[in-house]
């Protein structure tokens, strides 16, 4: 009975001791560079910005002497008391980071209002952005991480992925590195080294994906150093599968292909898109189509190969918004009309979205959480999962797990355990994310006792911005323990509007493309010595009569020249037409971004008639050319054939480009 009761001591005193020392930890005070803003912004934003890099060990429970340079930046808004309880942003990714959109906080409103109570920290996790040392480069070589758009086979691409992470260690270990130390626990400790080094009483934290996933970790180490949070696309730390992203994604596209065909407008023009989706993927797959490297900017000297996989990962990239849900079904159509064009382009648009630190996406996730294979839930799977499993799962992939394990990353597998907490928290979530599911955070909403879950019905893993929300959150941050009505919000946000009134144009969405790739010189300079060649011909001509008139008056002997209208009218034309192409370009922006990826919004496509003016003139001024210009002087001669060479030029550029589709299909 003695001993009973001295092992219970025993083991509560430990238990205490654990729960003590995480709840008293406390983080050290650490040198600190600071140094000059490093990213292009006004000389009034940089005087608003306070750059530095703080200096931490790569572990703390060993005597590894490594040390990191961890980069973060302080936004100062106008409260002397504002670094007290700053607001600090941790990036999504894993692998982003946040110090490089510093300019862009202080020109949004509701920004600008928080600036008046706190100031605001961005901060790159170690390894990411600014922070240093960059662990591994040759994840980041675009011929390693688009293996997929390569046409590799599952053997060729664990082969190279396995030969990477090698490579990788064999360096790393040469300097010591220990990779167990890149997790979301090690960034909690960086973050909490920070907020001593600065003089921050608590945090208020902001998490958007997986920058959830790192506020939790804060919280769980370090609770008594949080003040609210505000979690965005939730990332729990429950066990992760191969198949979640599949399962996601399914969801999401179930929701877009069922708000269209609930939607009378979106249901005629593009029906039945389920058999088109899967049609479209079968198709690709047995008839990969190809891009040679000279129309695509993702892989160099390398053609990229699309087949339904990749068509998939597209979806899957345009179901992250709101802005690229809407083009969905115009996406799908497109694919099933076997319109490359709009394949091709969208490649080039979207195909280099989440470039860049691939090292760390991987090297964080494997700390973390890296997948078990597939979920105990693929035997339940309904049919449009079942169909869409095989463009998303490749069993014969080697799984993170594996690449953990040959990297030497033991998982430390208690940062699955959540910890309770009572910490003012707001949770949101988009019901068609396709990455960050709903389930996520209302499986998180159970253990942060203090939350407030919203699901808002037409957003999905980004926004395309809730007013009512942005004030819900700025008041949360003024005071966390007062009562929020954020509900009131689930409907103030921008409605989920598919895009169907498209003219389809091959020449803007080529353009588009060349501008993309960084061929912009093959666009810009004919144009503009095109539209030079015009210009002085349409300010030269008016000018010269004026002059013309002038001297007449002072010189009645001066014979009268006619004004030579019909080459004047055609240059304007011409500028009215540029005018308004500029216009529809502007306005099917607004629309939606990636309309340009088809072609114009359609109330715009009569601009392109205009152009039929510009022709007849051409013509009938080459016809007429004798009786135009026959009694003019050289130099209205001279400003005459500028103009018409500089019209016929701008109309060819038109022409071979395919802008002109009534006229060259």
């Amino acid at each position: 009975m003695m001993n009973t009761t001295k092992f219970i001591l025993v083991f509560f005193s430990f238990f205490f001791l654990i729960v003590t020392s995480q709840i008293f930890a406390q983080g050290v005070k650490r040198e600190i560079v600071w140094s000059d803003y490093p990213y292009p912004a006004s000389k009034e934003d940089k005087e608003k910005i306070k750059f530095g890099h703080i200096i931490v060990p790569e572990t703390r429970d060993s005597i590894n002497p490594r040390t990191l340079k961890i980069a973060f930046c302080i936004l100062k808004g106008s409260s002397d008391k504002g670094i007290l309880n700053p607001l600090i942003i941790l990036p999504g990714g894993p692998g982003r980071s946040m110090t490089q959109a510093a300019s862009g906080f202080f020109s949004t409103t509701h920004w600008k209002e928080r600036f008046e109570f706190m100031d605001v920290v961005l901060f790159d996790p170690r390894g990411c952005g600014k922070s240093e040392p960059d662990l591994c480069p040759e994840f980041d070589i675009p011929e390693n991480y688009y293996q997929t758009l390569l046409g590799k086979t599952d053997e060729e691409m664990n082969e190279l992925t396995i030969s990477i992470l090698k490579n990788c260690l064999d360096s790393l270990s040469i300097e010591k590195v220990d990779l167990n130390a890149y997790g979301s626990d090690e960034i909690a400790e960086d973050i909490e080294d920070l907020r001593v080094s600065i003089g921050v009483d608590q945090w208020n934290i902001q998490g958007g994906s997986y920058g959830t996933r790192y506020g939790q970790g804060l919280i769980r180490k370090f609770p008594n150093t949080v003040r609210s949070a505000v979690f965005l696309g939730l990332v729990p730390t429950v066990r992760y599968y191969q198949d979640d992203n599949l399962r996601s994604l399914s969801k999401s596209l179930q929701l877009v292909l069922k708000k269209c065909a609930d939607d009378p407008e979106c249901a005629s023009k593009y029906p039945d898109l389920e058999n088109k989706l899967f049609s479209a993927l079968e198709y690709y797959n047995n008839n990969p189509l190809v891009i040679p490297s000279s129309e695509q900017k993702l892989v160099n000297n390398q053609d990229v190969i699309i087949n339904g996989d990749v068509i998939i990962s597209g979806l899957f990239l345009l179901s992250y918004g709101p802005v690229g849900i809407e083009i969905i079904p115009k996406f799908i159509q497109a694919g099933a009309d076997r319109k490359e064009w709009v394949i091709k382009n969208f490649a080039n648009s979207i195909g280099d979205q989440f470039a860049g630190n691939q090292d760390m996406n991987f090297y964080i996730r494997a700390n973390d959480n890296p997948d078990y294979g597939l979920s105990p839930e693929v035997d339940n799977y309904d049919e449009f999962t079942k169909k869409l499993m095989p463009y998303m799962v490749s069993p014969g992939l080697i799984s993170t797990k594996e690449m953990a394990e040959i990297s030497g990353i033991k998982l430390d597998t208690t940062q699955e355990v959540p910890i309770p907490s009572e910490i003012p928290v707001l949770l949101s979530t988009g019901v068609f994310d396709p990455i960050t599911p709903t389930e996520n955070t209302v499986i998180t909403s159970k253990y942060l006792t203090n939350s407030t879950v919203l699901a808002f019905p037409e957003e999905s893993h980004y926004s395309k911005g809730n007013e009512c929300y942005s004030a819900v959150i700025t008041s949360f941050y003024k005071d966390p323990e007062k009562p929020v009505n954020a509900e009131k919000c689930l409907d103030e946000g921008i409605s989920i509007v598919f895009v169907s009134d498209i003219t389809d144009n091959k020449g803007i969405t080529q353009v588009g493309s060349k501008i993309l790739m960084g061929k912009q010189n093959q666009v810009y300079i004919p144009l503009g010595i095109s539209l030079l060649l015009v210009l002085i011909a349409f300010v030269g001509l008016p000018i010269y009569a004026l002059v013309r008139f002038i001297k007449r008056r002072k010189n009645k002997e001066l014979i009268k020249e006619r004004f030579n209208w019909l080459p004047w009218i055609m240059t304007l034309v011409v500028f009215v037409f540029v005018g308004l192409l500029y216009a529809a370009i502007m306005a099917s922006i607004e629309r939606n971004m990636y309309i340009l990826g088809f072609g114009l919004l359609s109330s715009w496509g009569w601009i392109f008639w205009i152009m039929s003016i510009v022709l007849i003139l051409l013509i009938y001024t080459f016809i007429r050319r004798k009786s135009i210009i026959g009694t003019t002087n050289k130099f209205s001669k001279s400003l005459t054939i500028i103009g018409w060479f500089g019209s016929l030029f701008f109309v060819c550029l038109l022409l071979y480009w395919n802008v002109l589709w009534p006229f060259s299909g």
